[in-house]
């Protein structure tokens, strides 16, 4: 979850310090996950911002994340 959120420019350690309970619940839903596999792939190959959205349970906060530049690395 920490490559996935770097991979969208998510700072992971703010979401952690700032939404605890979020940051928690996304890494269940990553634990959980049946798309391992193709989530690494796509972090490997940088393909993972065309393609998270289409496998990854976390998709939405995700998204709301990179969506607010308080998150957002550097």
């Amino acid at each position: 979850m920490i490559e996935m959120m770097r991979a969208l420019n998510i700072d992971p350690v703010e979401v952690e310090l700032r939404l605890r309970n979020q940051f928690r619940d996304m890494q269940i839903t990553c634990a959980h996950c049946a798309s391992k596999g193709e989530c690494r792939k796509d972090l490997g190959a940088h393909t993972a911002s065309e393609n998270f959205a289409h496998y990854c349970g976390n998709a939405s906060d995700l998204n709301a994340l990179r969506a607010n530049p308080e998150f957002l690395l550097g």
